[in-house]
């Protein structure tokens, strides 16, 4: 079972590594597959996987990768071009999430 990224670009943070091992060997195939695509990311070029990976609204260089059907990582890059996984989480947690809800809590935030 691969552990790492094939790549020294690439950064699993630690708080990932209970998810992965909850996963069947398949979703975990899908999850090493989709990072190491990763590799060849950039967000001078962020089409070059738009099936696979979006850039959430955000000031910050935030993207969610599509690992599967029903899986989906976030990841940044940092300063020094790196690409840090930093969540794995089940698609139905975007699809339950209460985005209204969300914006209210940050709004009042901002006051």
């Amino acid at each position: 079972m691969q552990t790492k990224a094939n790549s020294n670009r690439i950064i699993v943070h630690r708080r990932v590594i209970p998810g992965l091992d909850v996963l069947t060997p398949t979703e975990r195939e899908n999850f090493w597959n989709s990072v190491n695509l990763l590799e060849q990311f950039s967000p001078d070029c962020p089409f070059l996987f738009p099936e696979l990976i979006k850039k959430i609204d955000t000031h910050e260089p935030l993207y969610v990768l599509r690992v599967n059907s029903s899986l989906r990582a976030t990841f940044r890059i940092t300063e020094n071009n790196q690409i840090e996984i930093i969540d794995l989480f089940p698609q139905e947690r975007i699809d339950n999430y209460d985005w209204k809800k969300a914006s209210l809590v940050i709004e009042h935030e901002k006051i």
